[in-house]
């Protein structure tokens, strides 16, 4: 899997972009989110990748923030739901709106905000998000300070917590240790706050 691609980009437009590795023009499918926080050509960029597979396509996302990524991996995860929707939802609306959304059951905004998704979409998306996602807490603009924060998080879920547990307990943590930290002082106050 190409977790993560870092070059030249030598061309981009709204959807589609091209970075240069190695001597190798990469084409990268991109969110209009990715697309405004992507640099002026002919200069380095570092973006977070999906590779697509299927019988017959091979098609590479990127994507600025590891969250944008998560949630394209997660949203094509969801029954009938393709890279097109899922890159449809990235453009319409920011990483936490569409929690919002969905851990409010908010169809309707959902449905009308994102071209492409009707009622039926939306609501499959909730449905089957709602657990995945987990509840929109206050605690994503801690974590959003600390650039720690999503290693922490993950460390978390590999010992067995749920991701909105997991995200809770590095939140309060962060409260309390400050924003500058590393990954292991944040686990080490989440171990002693148990």
């Amino acid at each position: 899997m190409i977790q993560s691609v870092e070059g030249t980009l030598t061309c981009k437009e709204p959807t589609l972009l091209t970075v240069q590795v190695g001597g190798v023009g990469l084409a990268i499918n991109i969110p209009l989110s990715t697309y405004s926080a992507l640099p002026d050509p002919a200069t380095p960029v570092q973006l977070f990748t999906y590779l697509y597979i299927r019988e017959d396509q091979l098609k590479l996302y990127g994507f600025a923030t590891e969250a944008e990524c998560e949630l394209f991996t997660t949203l094509i995860g969801v029954n009938k739901i393709g890279p097109a929707v899922a890159l449809q939802v990235l453009s319409s609306c920011e990483v936490g709106e569409f929690r919002r959304m969905v851990a409010n059951g908010d169809i309707t905004t959902l449905a009308s905000m994102v071209k492409g998704v009707g009622k039926k979409t939306a609501e499959r998306m909730v449905v089957e998000l709602k657990d995945k996602i987990g509840d929109f807490a206050p605690e994503d603009s801690v974590l959003r300070d600390a650039p720690v924060a999503p290693d922490a998080v993950k460390a978390l879920m590999q010992l067995g917590s749920t991701a909105s547990d997991a995200r809770k307990e590095v939140s309060k943590a962060i409260e309390k240790t400050g924003s500058e930290v590393t990954v292991d002082t944040i686990l080490r106050t989440v171990f002693q706050n148990r």
